[in-house]
């Protein structure tokens, strides 16, 4: 075979050469070797070098030459089961943590085929997963790939059901992955067979967490479901199939450990998605699992990771949302700091570009900031809440502030006519209150209103209810108290 001409050495982000131009093509023309032995013992060499390197600027080189990516990708399929390790191992370093060579080998012809070919080979599940992970991660187009693969789902459910606890973690995470990106891939992961009940099984006996592998088994299970519950297309299926039944158990946990906490959050971030209005109005949570949702809250606003997961606000809003209905977990909520970084968030979500997206999170931000400001200490947090220019959210956006941002200002701002909020919240009251006193049998005898009947009344209350009049109602009652509290 012809070896490849790309005359490019590997050197350090400090300039210094980690290994000459000849070295990489000899190494790369030797991953195609019909040598098993010899393609093997190369892909190895460059997982070696990878971790002699120790900076994301030599795997940025590496990344980008394609015979390399090539090379790999023909020892996934037709390598022997030691070159397929090798070569996953290699591919996972090139990949960590850079979303430009995740998109290159995620356009590398055959990829997952490979990928999905490793899966067979009991000592490579979970360094296959585990490049699927990766290349899945804030990646739509990868994650969409991964699910079009014939036979690649089917195989992670096996692996799942059957792998040792270091592959059903790696897959796990896979697929919690893909689920994160898309909801039309979300949805053909919950129809494959099997993989619901697999992923039930995996958390039906999560107590008590300990370190280790099963816990991480556990934790990544859990992350999955929630990834899965975010779509409410997808929530029928995990309604049908019981899954908040081996949720239930993780809320009664004392435990401190980082493990049990992110278990708890998330199992109650379902729990909320999945049950009825009425449920949640009865739903009270541990103020201690209440405080690692806000936790998970403020790592999102500031793009941080915790417990090795990407905390995202789509996957928190709405739950800490459904949790004000019960007016025990907006007092817990209040004490743990929700109301300072519920506004943070709404200040960042009104930065993002996806309307649709943007929209529903401010609506969630509204819902729950006007609850818990129903009671007068919510009230006074909320109007001493404001975001200074060095708030860490602007340097995770990669924006600039130079201004102090003030809740009133915030919320005057917020212009969207066509969500609407429950009608009854207290921020409404007066503003319906001339409509509703039209239907007084006294105060409404010579009123024209009193001519429309119950079912138009309560329509024009529910239209009229936006979130837009919900946040200036907000902050006009915040200037209110001020200058009442001004006079006094």
């Amino acid at each position: 075979m012809t070896e490849p001409t790309r005359a490019q050495g590997l050197a350090s982000s400090s300039g210094v050469e980690v290994m000459s131009g000849w070295e990489v093509r000899l190494l790369a023309s030797r991953l195609m070797s019909g040598n098993l032995e010899e393609a093997s013992a190369s892909a190895e060499g460059f997982v070696l070098l990878l971790i002699l390197a120790e900076d994301s600027y030599s795997k940025e080189q590496l990344g980008a030459i394609e015979e390399v990516r090539n090379g790999l990708v023909h020892l996934l399929c037709h390598g022997n089961e030691s070159g397929k390790y090798w070569a996953c191992l290699a591919l996972s370093y090139v990949a960590l943590r850079n979303a430009v060579n995740i998109q290159r080998i995620g356009e590398t012809p055959q990829v997952f085929d490979g990928l999905n070919l490793c899966l067979g080979f009991v000592e490579c599940k979970a360094a296959s997963c585990g490049v699927l992970s990766q290349l899945a991660f804030c990646n739509k187009h990868n994650s969409e790939s991964i699910a079009r693969t014939p036979g690649l789902l089917e195989r992670l459910v096996d692996v799942i059901q059957h792998g040792r606890a270091e592959d059903r973690q790696a897959a796990t995470c896979a697929l919690s992955n893909c689920a994160a990106n898309s909801k039309q891939v979300a949805l053909r992961i919950a129809s494959v067979p099997g993989m619901i009940e697999g992923l039930k099984a995996l958390c039906s006996n999560s107590r008590p967490i300990t370190a280790g592998a099963a816990s991480r088994v556990v934790v990544s299970a859990i992350g999955c479901i929630d990834n899965l519950s975010h779509y409410p297309e997808v929530r029928p299926v995990l309604q049908e199939a019981g899954v908040h039944e081996v949720l239930m158990p993780n809320l009664e946990s004392s435990s401190a450990s980082e493990g049990n906490k992110v278990m708890a959050a998330e199992s109650i971030m379902i729990l909320t998605r999945l049950a009825a209005p009425e449920r949640l109005q009865r739903l009270h949570v541990e103020p201690a699992v209440l405080e690692t949702i806000v936790h998970c809250m403020k790592c999102a606003i500031d793009g941080r990771q915790w417990a090795n997961f990407a905390w995202r606000l789509s996957d928190v809003l709405e739950p800490l949302s459904q949790l004000t209905l019960n007016p025990s977990n907006r007092s817990a909520l209040t004490e743990c700091g929700a109301i300072s970084q519920l506004l943070r968030a709404l200040a960042l979500v009104k930065l993002k570009d996806v309307e649709e997206e943007r929209n529903e999170q401010i609506q969630h931000c509204i819902h729950a900031l006007v609850s818990m400001t129903e009671a007068e200490s919510g009230l006074r947090l909320l109007q001493q809440a404001e975001i200074h220019p060095g708030d860490p959210m602007w340097k995770s956006e990669g924006e600039e502030s130079n201004q102090r941002w003030r809740a009133q200002d915030i919320l005057a701002s917020i212009d969207l006519c066509s969500e609407q909020l429950y009608y009854r919240m207290w921020v409404f009251r007066e503003r319906h209150m001339a409509l509703c006193m039209a239907h007084h049998q006294r105060l409404g005898v010579n009123s024209s209103l009193a001519m429309l009947d119950g079912v138009m009344l309560r329509e024009i209350l529910e239209q009229s209810s936006s979130v837009k009049i919900a946040a200036l109602s907000l902050s006009k009652h915040m200037q209110e108290e001020d200058y009442a509290g001004d006079d006094r």
